[in-house]
């Protein structure tokens, strides 16, 4: 029946391939012709084809409702936890600059101690030069470091987000310069100002826009 249905729709266009305007009675005559023989054709391609494809279109319909059915409720579970979890991370990421902040205080105070009693003793030994060498290569109090949140079976971090919230501050930026061209986009700015937050870590300072940092919770590929 394909093989049938291929010759037939061969035939039919190899008539077509030299008829490419119709200028005489000869040719329309031809076209009349053509046209004629390719009712009979759709009708043969639809009687072979429609019942594949009603048949594929039900088993699309089912595959599709199983998958909903069963995935959607997946889904939005999965988007309720990592809500959860992005608002705890959000928490506990504030909780921990706020530490290690309050540590660093601590930390600096107590090496400004230390590096004055040691140059005081170095001074008094070798003389203020000889100290102020101390002082230069003991340098600052180290960084305090404190390890970011862990959760279970996804990945955890944050992410910094834009969007424009005064176009017309927006606008008013792209025609000064403060605000780069590359930026604007009739359909995309917004999309544009997000992506850019992102990948500068919300360093960026554009006339009509905000930029907040929010939780980044992803499966761990377990």
């Amino acid at each position: 029946t394909i093989k049938d249905l291929t010759e037939k729709v061969q035939s039919i266009m190899a008539r077509a391939q030299g008829l490419t305007a119709v200028g005489s009675q000869q040719e329309a005559d031809e076209a009349g012709l053509i046209v004629g023989d390719i009712g009979p054709v759709r009708k043969f391609i639809h009687k072979v084809c429609d019942p594949v494809c009603d048949d594929l279109d039900k088993k699309h319909k089912a595959a599709t409702g199983l998958r909903k059915f069963f995935d959607a409720p997946m889904a939005s579970l999965e988007e309720k936890f990592k809500n959860m979890i992005g608002e705890f991370v959000m928490a506990q990421e504030r909780e921990r600059k706020k530490q290690a902040a309050l540590l660093q205080v601590q930390l600096d105070r107590e090496h400004k101690k230390e590096v004055r009693v040691v140059t005081a003793t170095v001074a008094l030994q070798s003389g203020t030069q000889a100290a102020e060498e101390i002082r230069d290569e003991i340098g600052d109090a180290p960084p305090v470091v404190m390890e970011k949140i862990k959760v279970a079976g996804v990945s955890v971090g944050t992410v910094w987000h834009g969007e424009i919230i005064d176009a017309v501050a927006f606008i008013k930026g792209l025609a000064s310069g403060k605000v780069p061209m590359s930026m604007f986009d009739a359909e995309t700015s917004s999309a544009r100002v997000n992506k850019q937050a992102a990948s500068l870590e919300g360093k960026i300072d554009y006339p009509g826009i905000r930029v907040w940092e929010g939780p980044k919770v992803g499966r761990s590929g377990r």
